[in-house]
């Protein structure tokens, strides 16, 4: 019996999925799901890196505690900021839009909706994967030699 990893594809399709997704797209929900998204979104990528470093065969044990610390420190703390920051950007987004000409675009509300939905979460997603992440590397090492000493006291 094989089983389908798709499974949104299949939830998607059934009456359940049509509602839930015919609710959703409601335009008073944007606001919502634009704060959200990207909070949804670390906590499922933090999760899967952790899973995934702790089955990779590849990567030494001995390195697999100083990773996951450094998928869950960058995932909890971009949590923590996204809300923030995504509501910042949204307000920047707000700005840059009330100085847009539209009559200078062919095509001002693609524009216009691109700018208030993508750039919240592009800048909010930059700095959860990339400006986080390396923050948290100096502190996942120093708490990876924390629980290294700690355990070697065990030990003896």
């Amino acid at each position: 019996m094989k089983i389908s990893t798709n499974m949104l594809k299949y939830f998607s399709k059934s009456r359940l999925g049509q509602k839930f997704y015919g609710g959703i797209a409601q335009p008073k929900y944007d606001n919502f799901l634009n704060n959200t998204l990207p909070i949804i979104e670390s906590g499922v990528c933090t999760l899967s890196y952790v899973y995934a470093t702790h089955n990779d065969k590849k990567i030494p044990n001995e390195h697999k505690p100083s990773l996951q610390w450094q998928n869950v420190l960058s995932g909890g703390i971009g949590m923590l900021i996204s809300a923030g920051l995504n509501k910042g950007v949204s307000r920047l987004g707000s700005k840059i839009i009330s100085g847009l000409k539209p009559e200078l675009m062919v095509d001002s509300h693609k524009v216009i909706d691109g700018i208030k939905v993508g750039l919240p979460i592009l800048v909010t997603s930059l700095v959860m994967r990339f400006g986080v992440a390396t923050a948290v590397v100096p502190v996942s090492s120093l708490l990876e030699k924390i629980r290294n000493k700690r355990n070697k006291k065990v030990d003896k």
